[in-house]
């Protein structure tokens, strides 16, 4: 595999805990999705550690 593969598939894994994480804090995990694939895991640290839960009406 070379550096270019791993890289994309890695970037592709924040994208898919940031989802996961999102649906845990009932946040959008579609707008999460696309926002971590463009800032990568700056997205994923926002959403984990600064973001708060979310009460369902």
């Amino acid at each position: 595999m070379d550096h270019n593969t791993l890289a994309s598939g890695g970037w592709l894994l924040f994208a898919i805990i940031a989802v996961l994480v999102a649906g845990t804090k009932n946040r959008s995990g579609f707008n999460w999705f696309f926002l971590t694939m463009i800032f990568g895991p700056i997205a994923l640290f926002i959403l984990v550690f600064l973001c708060d839960t979310v009460k369902k009406r």
